[in-house]
């Protein structure tokens, strides 16, 4: 292994890449196995990969298997010189903090009719080191590099031929993947708290709007089992301004509706965009 070496035409000059040229001069760590060199040197001349430019790089990270990464200059030209390539644009949406933010990229080509469309969610390639903690680069530019991502990828899908064995040190990051140590019956006590304070919300906003609207006495105890309001009568009464009592019945809001229609002598909005309910016949 020590005295081989491979030889490609790169732009019409002549490259020749020696094992310790790539320990020495390419790779990261020089304890890069002489399989992991040969396999970087036989990829860079099938793929025409000048390491000297810094097109190619071989990156080890501890005992990990070494990693042959390109710049993403290279990923640019390669697309720029098919001549299919029509451009490309990149979008976002989300946030970084809710672990909600996406980059979605769009590669066309003049062969093709639709473009080739790439999302990459950030919670998925956000790089870590083996600890398992955000790195510089991503803790601060991480929109940066999750579009960056989004391109690469995006670039190698459209053209597989030309870039379907390349990938950029962006992309390869994760050194060591967070592991949730929350116990099973832990998570379930959190998601049922996060349910049951959701509700909670949701039910004291709800008397806080009922609380400003003005008060019609309650029903009387009757003995009787009371059936809160359905949804049907709150949207009639809504879409019709009719006040809603606190904690308001069925009964009651039947009674409501009812007294509106016999005092307006008008139709009542449903407030589902069906036909307006219609006021009932006078007594004789």
């Amino acid at each position: 292994m020590k005295n081989e070496l491979v030889t490609y035409q790169w732009n019409k000059e002549n490259i020749t890449l020696t094992p310790d040229d790539v320990k020495k001069y390419i790779s990261t760590d020089e304890k890069v196995t002489d399989k992991e060199v040969f396999m970087f040197m036989k990829l860079c001349q099938a793929q025409k990969l000048n390491p000297f430019v810094k097109e190619a790089y071989l990156i080890k990270y501890g005992t990990k298997p070494a990693q042959m990464v390109v710049g993403i200059n290279t990923f640019l030209k390669r697309a720029e010189q098919n001549k299919n390539f029509d451009g490309m644009e990149t979008t976002d949406s989300g946030n970084i903090k809710d672990g909600t933010y996406q980059a979605t990229t769009k590669v066309y080509r003049k062969n093709l009719k639709h473009p080739i469309v790439v999302t990459v969610d950030y919670s998925e390639y956000v790089g870590t080191d083996s600890a398992g903690n955000i790195n510089f680069m991503w803790r601060t530019k991480p929109k940066t590099m999750t579009k960056k991502v989004s391109i690469l990828q995006g670039l190698r899908e459209s053209f597989p031929s030309e870039l379907g064995d390349l990938y950029e040190e962006v992309e390869l990051q994760q050194q060591a993947e967070p592991i949730d140590i929350t116990p099973e019956q832990k998570k379930t006590e959190i998601d049922e708290d996060k349910k049951l304070r959701k509700e909670a919300d949701y039910v004291k906003e709800s008397r806080e709007k009922e609380n400003k609207i003005e008060k019609t006495p309650a029903d009387k105890p009757t003995g009787k089992k009371v059936y809160p309001m359905s949804p049907n009568q709150r949207r009639v009464m809504e879409k019709n301004n009719v006040p809603i009592p606190e904690n308001c019945s069925y009964a009651q809001a039947k009674k409501l509706i009812a007294d509106s229609i016999a005092k307006d002598k008008k139709k009542l909005s449903r407030g589902d965009g069906k036909s307006p309910l219609i006021p009932p016949p006078e007594e004789e």
